[in-house]
């Protein structure tokens, strides 16, 4: 069995990362499929993007998490990468589920989780077995979409 082409957060490299054109570009591409990363709005939603906050590949501030669909929305995805992609938007994890699913592709999804836990206490809390939930939510969230 031949391994798997993963594009790592989409054709990264010629499209803003996590975007649907990077996705589209990595399909296109011949990637057997997409990795992405998540995180849930404040409204419930499932947002594909890396970072927990927006500021590096938006031109918005503030935590994912602390924003609704609606607001972010209003992110531009695409202008830090290339004038090109200027207005590109933050896609919803089902668009690129539609889309993977579509031409039959494969998705791996990424749970992320907020910034506020240091690595010292995540450390300590596997030590000890108890590893909290980064976003409790965000596996309901996915279990329900998915």
């Amino acid at each position: 069995m031949a391994p798997l082409i993963w594009a790592h957060r989409g054709a990264s490299a010629r499209c803003p990362e996590n975007t649907l054109s990077a996705f589209r570009a990595a399909l296109d591409l011949g990637a057997d499929g997409v990795e992405l990363d998540v995180h849930p709005t404040a409204d419930g939603k499932v947002v594909v993007l890396h970072d927990a906050t927006l500021e590096r590949t938006t031109d918005q501030r503030g935590p994912v998490s602390g924003k609704t669909w609606p607001e972010l929305q209003a992110c531009d995805a695409g202008a830090w990468f290339s004038p090109q992609f200027k207005g590109e938007k933050l896609p919803l994890l089902e668009e690129v589920l539609h889309l993977t699913t579509s031409c039959g592709k494969k998705l791996l999804i990424e749970l992320k989780g907020p910034p506020s836990l240091s690595r010292a206490v995540l450390f300590l809390a596997n030590r000890l077995g108890h590893l909290p939930p980064a976003y409790p939510q965000l596996p309901k969230l996915l279990a329900t979409l998915l």
